[in-house]
């Protein structure tokens, strides 16, 4: 279930409506503005700084744009994947990404919110550290809050 989110995953999307039209952020500035709640800011800020600002509205991210973020988030990022045996006996999956630079700007294209992709990095990254603990879906993880609200996945879901 863990493959459901990574640095902008396949979304499954449950009764979200159209895709909101973003407009692209212009990536000129590379300065670091953190976004989203705080355990989202605290996971980016324990990272250098990215080549697009955090704050940039994932679905606006071209194919072009991923090759300048594919070498970031492959050292970064963890896009690797594995499984590991939670305390309870039951297992957690972490999915491996490529980094695949036009799958990637479609699949963020395809986000029904404007969603900011240093809210799906931090997802990704807190998933990652706690396979076991952030539920099915990421959906138990303060980092996965937004992400939750744009795919209509977490403990509110219908």
């Amino acid at each position: 279930m863990n493959s459901l989110r990574s640095a902008l995953l396949c979304v499954l999307v449950i009764g979200c409506g159209p895709a909101a039209s973003a407009e692209p952020e212009t990536p000129a500035s590379t300065s670091v503005v953190f976004v989203g709640n705080a355990a989202v800011r605290a996971r980016l800020e324990r990272l250098p700084a990215p080549p697009r600002p955090w704050s940039t509205v994932a679905a606006s991210l071209t194919p072009d744009d991923f090759v300048e973020l594919c070498p970031y988030l492959t050292a970064n990022v963890h896009l690797e994947g594995g499984t590991v045996t939670c305390p309870d006996g039951s297992t957690g999956t972490i999915s491996e990404h490529v980094c695949n630079p036009v799958e990637m700007s479609a699949t963020a294209r395809g986000l029904p919110c404007a969603i900011s992709w240093g809210e799906i990095v931090a997802c990704r990254l807190a998933m990652v550290e706690h396979p076991c603990d952030g539920g099915p879906v990421g959906e138990n993880l303060e980092e996965c809050h937004a992400f939750d609200a744009c795919t209509c996945i977490g403990p509110d879901s219908p």
